[in-house]
């Protein structure tokens, strides 16, 4: 008896070890029995920017401002004035942020940290960074990092000014900042990031290079769209850099210009084996989930602080993305599940047929002031597809903007993303997609909305399978196998369940569309 006893207890004790080991698509180690997302942070290079967040600090608290010094050259200084460490690191100061995901992510910090007039200068500015000032420029960058380590982020990235040809002094910024264990360079409208990667390959130093493409708020190309070539050097950058951004849009029409630059992007790689940079699509955190890309995240939850009308040139626009935190959480905790992938990687499809959105900008819906009292156009394929066929779409009238992908551990995401008009604003037209989602993926990604969302397997689901679902900003999955339809190889999921999951964990008042993670058992 006393045998039979501790046999039961050693495979008791097994299986608990087990599955207290067991995750989807992460390394063992991770998640609760009833919680379908990893609990340890991602490793994708994902950052948080302060660019947007420094230029809403001008101005908070008066009882008036003048809006047009938002603009232009003012708005560019005030907006390098404003960070310092006393923005990072005050209550409910930038370092708060994304309690959720903070530790998937690195704090970059953007333009205006440098001492005066030395954008390549890769040192803290000790007028603005009193508490880091040593005569060691390492030093100064380890205690800073430190110190963003200990609010919980994953560490430090800078941002730098591209320059005309590295030289000694970038071979040593180079290894200043690998004895600070800085995470990340994010290269600006620079064809010499890529040279900056070659230099830190060359000495092993394990910095992540983001390079980017010279493209304005807009896509200016013909029919609104992206140019076919962003400059001699887009495939370039793509073999040599570590990640490649798709550079600043313009929040209104922001969706469809991401798009079409991914897709510009995902079209010069095919192809191309040495073409393994990760594209990074900036704050558009559903497209990064839905399409593998890495996200260089602008938005924060501030608002309401200045006067006269409240006004984020950086943040515009009818979406109202500082309103919608939730997204930044689920595709962030959506990235431990199905990580980013390089550009070459699998095979990808862009629809023949195209979708415009207009918006027309008032003063403040964008940073292009040229921009003010017209109406912008921008074009994009209205499917994108890596890894599977392009979705199938029906819609009575407009169709959403529809993105999906199986990833590399065999995951499948999609997305349904809303347009914009101008009578309209911004919404998700109500679509039946369909998916062929080829074997059983290890999890399902969805995001945005959807009338019905069908995923066709190449094999039958087994009979007792359950469908598990759990919000992604949440910490818990329901069971929702009577709420589906199963069809052989079919799973078909009603759109009101996608939104009452996918919204279940909802930040009161917060505006995101809804994304959700499931999972057959």
């Amino acid at each position: 008896m006393k045998r039979v006893n501790s046999l039961f207890f050693a495979l008791l004790f097994a299986i608990s070890f087990l599955l207290k080991k067991t995750s989807i698509g992460a390394p063992a180690t991770t998640a609760c029995i009833n919680n379908l997302i990893p609990e340890t942070p991602g490793k994708t290079p994902n950052y948080w920017c302060t660019w947007a967040a420094q230029n809403y600090i001008w101005g908070q608290g008066a009882t008036s401002m003048n809006n047009q010094l938002l603009f232009g050259g003012a708005g560019l200084e005030t907006g390098r004035a404003n960070l310092n460490e006393q923005e990072i690191f005050k209550p409910n100061g930038w370092a708060s942020l994304f309690s959720k995901v903070r530790s998937d992510l690195i704090f970059v910090v953007d333009d205006g940290y440098y001492p005066k007039n030395d954008m390549t200068a890769l040192q803290l500015n000790p007028l603005k960074f009193p508490s880091y000032f040593d005569i060691d420029p390492a030093k100064n960058l380890e205690k800073f990092n430190n110190d963003l380590k200990k609010a919980g982020w994953r560490g430090l990235g800078l941002w730098t000014r591209r320059v005309a040809e590295p030289d000694q002094a970038a071979t040593e910024r180079l290894a200043w900042s690998h004895a600070a264990d800085i995470l990340y360079w994010k290269v600006d409208t620079g064809d010499n990031g890529s040279k900056y990667s070659e230099l830190a390959k060359q000495a092993h130093l394990g910095l992540i290079i983001e390079n980017s493409i010279a493209a304005g708020p807009f896509n200016h190309g013909p029919n609104n769209r992206a140019a076919t070539n962003y400059g001699s050097s887009r495939l370039d950058m793509l073999k040599h850099d570590d990640v490649v951004r798709i550079y600043d849009r313009d929040q209104p029409l922001s969706l469809p210009t991401s798009i079409d630059r991914v897709a510009a992007l995902l079209e010069t790689a095919a192809g191309q084996p040495d073409a393994k940079a990760i594209i990074n699509c900036e704050d558009e955190v559903y497209l990064g989930a839905a399409l593998g890309c890495s996200v260089g995240i602008f938005r924060s939850p501030y608002i309401g602080l200045r006067p006269s009308g409240d006004m984020d040139i950086y943040m515009g626009g009818p979406r109202h993305p500082k309103q919608r935190m939730d997204e930044v959480t689920r595709a962030i905790r959506w990235h431990r599940i199905a990580p980013p992938y390089s550009a070459n990687i699998t095979p990808f499809a862009t629809d023949t047929e195209v979708l415009s959105d207009s918006w027309k900008c008032s003063l403040g819906d964008s940073w292009d002031m040229s921009a003010n009292d017209k109406v912008a156009t921008q074009t994009a394929p209205a499917r994108v597809a890596r890894g599977i066929p392009l979705p199938e779409v029906t819609a009575a009238e407009d169709k959403p903007w529809v993105l999906a992908s199986r990833h590399q551990n065999g995951a499948v995401s999609v997305a349904a993303l809303g347009r914009i008009t101008p009578e309209k604003g911004y919404f998700i037209p109500q679509a039946d997609v369909e998916i062929q989602a080829g074997d059983m993926p290890p999890a399902l990604g969805v995001f945005g909305r959807y009338r019905s969302l069908t995923f066709i397997f190449s094999q039958s689901i087994p009979i007792k399978s359950k469908i598990l679902a759990q919000d992604l900003a949440g910490d818990t999955a329901v069971d929702i196998s009577t709420k589906v339809t199963i069809q052989n190889n079919r799973l078909t999921i009603p759109g009101s369940v996608i939104d009452q999951i996918g919204l279940s964990a909802a930040t009161k008042g917060d505006l995101s569309d809804p994304g959700l993670v499931i999972v057959i058992k």
